[in-house]
């Protein structure tokens, strides 16, 4: 009884296995037929990308290095940027 049921059990999966493959390769065929028909979709270009942020180089001569628009400090050496637009935020330390 045993193997029996282990072989009913085995046919199903085959079987099931079968009817999903073949329901992907008709569902691929069909796609294939239209996109040669032209009834496909019409594949548009990636959309562009926003243009980079703005950016600022430090004014001093070995750093040199380039930070954002908004940024007060030079990421790299830490001096004050020139220019920086951002306003002046103060915070105080609680204890």
């Amino acid at each position: 009884m045993e193997v029996f049921t282990a072989i009913l059990v085995f046919l199903g999966v085959i079987i099931i296995a079968a009817l999903f493959f073949g329901g992907w390769v008709i569902v691929a065929v069909v796609r294939l037929m239209a996109r040669a028909l032209g009834g496909g979709r019409s594949y548009e270009p990636a959309p562009r990308l926003p243009p980079p942020p703005q950016r600022i180089v430090c004014a001093h001569g070995n750093c040199r290095s380039d930070n954002a628009a908004a940024a007060r400090f030079c990421r790299r050496c830490g001096r004050p940027v020139a220019g920086a637009g951002a306003p002046v935020v103060r915070r105080v330390a609680m204890w």
